[in-house]
């Protein structure tokens, strides 16, 4: 199986058009069936930032299964708006980054404040 055919398969088990595909990676239609051998490293990376649960070898090389082996069974979603796929967040992960939002807002005031004693010093 090519490259071209593992990314269709994937398209497919993701319900999406091959040109929504397209459009949401940003290339032009026909992007996918003109892929001869690999997919070039800046198009592969933005496929897997933008869809984060399929398994880079097995798109690459058609080694293992289609989907990480850390998001199998995991229901994501495809955004319509923005045609972005999204793995839900767990709720682990949701507190820790609340966490460091109010840490890097408290840090923000910090520099501030900082900035203003400095300046009134000047």
């Amino acid at each position: 199986m090519t490259t071209s055919e593992r990314l269709k398969l994937y398209i497919t088990h993701l319900g999406m058009s091959i040109s929504k595909f397209e459009d949401s990676i940003g290339v032009s239609n026909g992007y996918v069936n003109n892929i001869n051998q690999r997919i070039g490293q800046e198009k592969l990376n933005t496929i897997l930032e933008k869809y984060s649960n399929l398994n880079r070898n097995w798109l690459e090389y058609g080694e293992g299964e289609m989907l990480s082996p850390e998001t199998k069974g995991v229901k994501a979603e495809i955004h319509e708006s923005t045609n972005e796929y999204k793995m839900p967040v767990s709720s682990q992960f949701a507190k820790e980054f609340e966490e460091m939002k109010r840490k890097i807002e408290y840090l923000e005031k910090e520099l501030a404040e900082i900035k203003k004693l400095i300046n009134t010093k000047n």
